[in-house]
């Protein structure tokens, strides 16, 4: 776990490299921001807790052609 921390200590954000970089927790002030690793589901796995950041790709296609993906 790769913990970074606000100059002041009040944000703190913990990252799992073990699960690809996804955010484990988001804590302000004391204050569990994220689902938590602890309180996963097995059914959805890593999807159940936390957070993916897709920044800056999410949406984003540029100027790909998804024609060659379409299906008869």
């Amino acid at each position: 776990m790769i913990t970074l921390e606000s100059p002041d200590g009040s944000a703190v954000v913990a990252v799992s490299p073990l699960h690809g970089g996804r955010v484990a927790q988001i804590t302000i002030s004391d204050l569990p921001i994220l689902k938590g690793h602890a309180n996963a589901d097995s059914v959805n796995g890593p999807m159940s807790w936390g957070s993916f950041p897709m920044a800056p790709w999410a949406g984003r296609c540029g100027f790909l052609d998804l024609d060659h993906l379409r299906r008869a």
